[in-house]
């Protein structure tokens, strides 16, 4: 048996055992063939509380159900962690209907993050809460016919750790036709070099540079928004991804009724307050955008600039979950 057969065994017993004893799983799953029943997908947002094999019990949303190798899932959200995970639908108890109102860190966040400024305005968290000396890297993987910017990942570790933090709001249309480098980032994160958190950019990132901002990208007339963004769920989730709760509207650019809808999904927008390739600066909390799908370079010589004058950047990624405030408790999984 080969190596890649053996590992790909492995991961699949792992993720089956996972199912088994009600642990979630955090982390990449393999999925094959028919595992995935994309049919039986569903918006659920309901309050519960998962228990683990221990008998601990933490509270969390279930956004989305869904059959997997022929038994009921639940992508599910940590409501104080901000963590996502699949956990088996018969690991959940108590479940009621989710309310925006309910206090907790989730749904105070999906609450302020969905408050609109302008119809068309960058909406959505662009920097942490609280004062912290943290950044937040996120790299758009926007559909492109030119190849993935590797070079990012080898400058933001710059020797001072592994498992780098790296947001990656990643199309639909992105990973269909970027399968060589799809899989060097899976093999990046396998390595512990880099530690992703996968973002919702929307299924085929519509964009004609013809049009101006109020008929183009998912304002673009025809645009299916369910589609593009529970259709490039079933994408994340059918390459063995979990999703985390954020989405990226592509371009930064929204409408009242498709925030709207996308807090009745439970997902939370994400801006930016450091788009580096308009010229914005990073500054403590901010959320850093740059594009890796070698269409804006100039935000990458922004970047890489930055990071020799004060190298110590590399220092402060932090885990995009922690934007919100920083917390110490994660879901209990096994590593």
């Amino acid at each position: 048996m080969t190596f890649i057969t053996s590992f790909l065994s492995a991961l699949l017993l792992t993720s089956m055992a996972y199912a088994a004893d009600c642990t979630p799983i955090t982390n990449r799953f393999l999925v094959t063939g028919n595992d995935f029943d994309k049919a039986s997908y569903q918006v659920t947002m309901n309050s519960c509380t998962h228990v683990d094999p221990k008998g601990n019990s933490t509270d969390v949303v279930s956004l989305r159900s869904f059959k997997m190798r022929g038994e009921l899932f639940n992508w599910v959200v940590n409501s104080k962690t901000l963590q996502t995970a699949l956990v088996p639908q018969k690991c959940l108890q108590d479940c009621r209907t989710f309310q925006a109102a309910d206090n907790t860190k989730y749904a105070d966040l999906l609450t302020e993050a969905t408050i609109v400024p302008s119809p068309t305005a960058g909406a959505g968290i662009q920097k942490a809460k609280e004062q912290t000396t943290e950044k937040f890297l996120t790299v758009d993987l926007c559909p492109s016919s030119k190849k993935l910017q590797t070079e990012i990942f080898e400058k933001i570790q710059s020797g001072y750790m592994t498992n780098v933090p790296v947001a990656l709001a990643v199309s639909g249309y992105w990973i269909k036709n970027h399968h060589d480098e799809f899989v060097y980032l899976l093999q990046l994160q396998d390595q512990k070099k880099i530690k992703i958190t996968w973002v919702n950019h929307s299924l085929t990132h519509p964009y004609d540079k013809t049009k101006g901002i109020e008929e183009n990208f998912l304002l673009s007339p025809g645009v299916d928004f369910t589609r593009e963004v529970l259709g490039n769920e079933l994408v994340m989730l059918s390459q063995g991804l979990v999703p985390s709760v954020f989405f990226r509207f592509p371009g930064l650019i929204s409408s009242d009724k498709l925030i709207s809808q996308l807090k009745a999904w439970g997902l939370v927008p994400l801006g930016s307050n450091a788009w580096l390739g308009k010229g914005q600066k990073i500054k403590n909390g901010s959320v850093v955008l740059v594009h890796g799908n070698g269409n804006e370079l100039s935000g990458l010589v922004l970047l890489y600039k930055a990071l020799e004058i004060q190298p110590q950047i590399n220092a402060n990624w932090s885990d995009l979950n922690r934007v919100w405030n920083s917390v110490t408790d994660t879901m209990n999984t096994k590593p």
